[in-house]
This record gives structure tokens, C-alpha cells and sequence, in this order.
């Protein structure tokens, strides 16, 4: 396909000298909305002497499926927002990050012509993501062999761990933590995963919830607790802060701690010498878990004791502003969305 259509955009437009307008009017035949090839000409050519065929070279490197032009016409045809309660989005994302690592590509490269500037917006949340997720990938493919458990803590969740088509507001949130889990240590046979769900006393019976999910998907790596649990066997370091029985005191910072306390005294299923990283996030899907290999690389590969992630106040962050303002970069505080 890439061949045809450097061929087209040869024959129709020849080897003159290129100029912006031509530029933009090539990047305009292969699908790309009028903005977006402006943004892309203005990237590649500014005040440069190119060719024709070296402009169309320029945007067709790559091999595997993902090239400069590809990632440019993914960016024109992807929704401004993202959505999700909708499974399908989340899996394109995973797509296209594979599409990423097939290629030639740098990870910088993308990252440049994706994560936006001072003077260009970034690309729709779904590419940002998928690039993220493949520089996450990366990342853990080059650090060494460890075992990351993942805890997040459940209250209130009887919406969000359904479907879309269970309820208008179904993450399905359980199902696709572990597809994304899968997807970032696919083909790493020294690095494992798992994760661990923490019922920090919902009144919806979150517990009950999830591991229902977990039997009807025969989802793996899977831990349900309950907090209630570290009351009833009146684990000291959990009665020494006043943990009560319906665990109204504590709720999330509790279920994150016996989280916590689980991993650190469950019997690893793996060599004793192997690492164990831990890691909490929240229950829904705003943090991508694809992202994990972003936190193994800090602690593993960067020598660093802990690795955080964060929504606001660094580069490489952004926010998604529904329904139509697209991805905001660099947020400096909650205060920028939309609802406060």
C-alpha cells in the first residue's frame, strides 16, 4: 500500500522543488484533514529546500505497518476525545502501540509528531496513549527479570466494573486491566504479573462483584480480598490503628495497606531471587495500565527506590477534556478539568 502510494504522489506531483502548499496538498490526498497536514508541513519542511521525492521518503519511513504518513493519518481519523466505557477504543489503543514497535520508529520520533508543542496541539488521546503505552512496552523489554504486583482498592464500584451494555457507565474496568496487563508482558517469560483487588468495605459488594467477572471471563492472576478480613483476623498492624469491623475508618488508604500487606507475605509463585515491585492505582480505567513498564524501567533499569506516576505538573502528562477539546498537555492541577 505504501508503495502505490508514493508511486500516486510521484506521478501526480513530480520531482520540483517542494513547496509548502504542495506539501500540504500531498499529505491532503492521503486522507489527512486540512489542519493536520498544515501542522505535519510546517514539521517537516519549514524553509527547506526538499524535493518532492524526498518529502514523500521523509513521511513513508518505516516498516512493519507504521510510518510517519500512517501515524498522520491515524491522528486525522481518530476521535478529539476518548470514551472509556468503550472496550473497543481501549483495544485500539494496544493495536496501534504494537503497530509502533513493529516499525523502525524512534519512540522520540513518535512522541514528537504525537505529544503536541507550545505552538501545535497534541494528537487525539487515543494515539498519545497508544505511544505511551509502546514506549512502556519498550521499556519493560529491556529491564530485567521481575514480578509487579498490581493493587487497587474497590468502593462503590457496581457500575463501572459492568459492561457498556450493562450500564451506560460499565468500564468493564477488571477485564481490561488484565487485557492490558497481558498485552505489556506478552512474550516476557522472566517477567510476571498479578493482580490484587481490595473490597475496602462497599456497601455494593464489590468483592462479590469482581469475582463474579473474574469465574464468567476465567480471568488469571487475579486476587479478590476483602479489608474486613484483616479485622476478623485481627491482623495487629490493622487493629493497633483502629480498624473496625465495617472499616469506616479506613475505606482506601486500608485496602491499599492489606493490599500491600498481602503482597509482601503471599508465597511468590516464582524464583525467590526474582524481584517484586508493587504498585496501587485506582479502580477505574484513567490510568492506563500499559503504562506500568514506565515504573518497572525507573526502579530496575534507573536505579531509583520508588517510581511514580502523575496526572498533573510534568511533561508527558495530559488531560482529556470531553466532549470535544481533545487532549489538554501538561495540566498543572486538578483544578484544569472541566467539572471543577
Amino acid at each position: 500500500m505504501a508503495d502505490i502510494l508514493r508511486k500516486e504522489l510521484q506521478a501526480a506531483f513530480g520531482s520540483e522543488a517542494l513547496t509548502p502548499a504542495i506539501a500540504k496538498e500531498m499529505l491532503c490526498k492521503l486522507g489527512l484533514k486540512e489542519d493536520c497536514a498544515a501542522m505535519m508541513v510546517q514539521e517537516a519542511c519549514p524553509g527547506s529546500s526538499m524535493t518532492v521525492p524526498e518529502f514523500v521518503n521523509y513521511f513513508f519511513q518505516g516498516v512493519g505497518g507504521m510510518d510517519k504518513a500512517k501515524l498522520a493519518s491515524l491522528a486525522a481519523s481518530l476521535p478529539v476525545s476518548r470514551d472509556l466505557t468503550n472496550t473497543d477504543e481501549t483495544m485500539q489503543v494496544l493495536a496501534i502501540a504494537s503497530d509502533i514497535l513493529a516499525s523502525n520508529m524512534s519512540i522520540e520520533e513518535c512522541k514528537k509528531l504525537t505529544f503536541g508543542s507550545e505552538t501545535e496541539k497534541p494528537a487525539p488521546p487515543v494515539l498519545v496513549s497508544a505511544v505511551a503505552a509502546a514506549e512502556s512496552k519498550l521499556l519493560l523489554r529491556n529491564s530485567p527479570p521481575h514480578h509487579m504486583v498490581c493493587v487497587f482498592a474497590m468502593y462503590g464500584e457496581k457500575n463501572r466494573i459492568r459492561t457498556k451494555a450493562e450500564h451506560q457507565n460499565g468500564q468493564d474496568f477488571l477485564c481490561t486491566k488484565v487485557k492490558q496487563l497481558e498485552w505489556l508482558f506478552a512474550g516476557e517469560k522472566d517477567k510476571t504479573w498479578e493482580i490484587v483487588a481490595v473490597d475496602d468495605g462497599c456497601p455494593d459488594n464489590s468483592k462479590d462483584l469482581a469475582q463474579q467477572a473474574v469465574e464468567k471471563n476465567k480471568l488469571k492472576n487475579v486476587t479478590i480480598l476483602d479489608l474486613r478480613n484483616a479485622y476478623k483476623e485481627k491482623i495487629p498492624f490493622f487493629v493497633e490503628r483502629g480498624l473496625d469491623e465495617a472499616c469506616k475508618k479506613s475505606r482506601k488508604g486500608g485496602a491499599i495497606l492489606y493490599g500491600l500487606h498481602y503482597a509482601s507475605c503471599s508465597k511468590p509463585h516464582f524464583p525467590t531471587g526474582k524481584p517484586r515491585l508493587v504498585m496501587y492505582t485506582d479502580s477505574d480505567l484513567s490510568t492506563d495500565m500499559a503504562l506500568c513498564g514506565l515504573l518497572s524501567d525507573g526502579i530496575l533499569t534507573k536505579g531509583k527506590c520508588m517510581a511514580m506516576g502523575a496526572r498533573y505538573g510534568s511533561e508527558g502528562t495530559f488531560l482529556v477534556k470531553p466532549p470535544d477539546c481533545g487532549a489538554a498537555p501538561h495540566p498543572q492541577s486538578h483544578y484544569e478539568q472541566p467539572n471543577m
